[in-house]
């Protein structure tokens, strides 16, 4: 039985056999609280200040400070302020948001799917950026197919872009798999310089 969870703790699934209700196949899943949705394997929710030492980690890895960039977090009180000004607002734009992914194995924060609007775009773009640890699973893949489904249907989303360093090979790959094309070259920051762009259509 698959079952699809949203912000419930405990989540009481009533089960039927041989088309009568039967009390032995009542199940009860503990989940975290706040849980947008889930995957096979990943929880998704909206990022709360208890994240800080997750953000702090995550924003100080290789890969972040390489694709992504210094964004001096240098403590967890800094990864607390950031996730305040930085990550709360986009939970109020329509469509948009940072969403922290979690294993369901651990329960521990394993990554970040963002779906954000940006000055130099004129659509909403999607990011992603996972510990390393936690890389080369299939989880950004899951996660990312996961939001830009329920973004589609909740918010009747015609395409999406997104972009990605010219170096960042693995990126480049997860976006083909997830079926976005490959529309160009973009400034989107200047810190950044030209960034490969890509487009997906719904």
């Amino acid at each position: 039985m698959r079952l699809i969870i949203h912000s419930e703790s405990v989540l009481r699934a009533n089960c039927w056999y041989d088309g009568s209700f039967s009390s032995k196949w009542l199940i009860y899943l503990s989940i975290p609280n706040n849980i947008k949705l889930q995957t096979e394997r990943l929880f998704l929710r909206k990022f709360t200040l208890d994240d800080a030492a997750f953000v702090y980690t995550l924003m100080n890895s290789p890969g972040w400070l390489r694709f992504i960039g210094d964004r001096d977090i240098k403590s967890h009180a800094d990864a607390k302020q950031y996730i305040q000004d930085r990550f709360f607002p986009t939970y109020q734009e329509t469509g948009c948001g940072f969403w922290c992914v979690l294993s369901k194995n651990s329960n521990e924060a394993i990554g970040t799917v963002s779906m954000l609007l940006r000055d130099a775009l004129d659509e909403i773009d999607l990011g992603f950026a996972f510990l390393p640890e936690s890389t080369g699973f299939g989880y950004a893949f899951e996660a990312s197919q996961a939001i830009l489904k329920m973004e589609q249907k909740d918010c009747n989303l015609r395409s999406v872009l997104a972009f990605t360093d010219l170096e960042n090979a693995r990126s480049q790959s997860l976006l083909e798999r997830l079926g976005f094309s490959k529309i160009g070259l973009k400034v989107v920051k200047e810190e950044w310089g030209e960034s490969l762009l890509y487009r997906l259509e719904f």
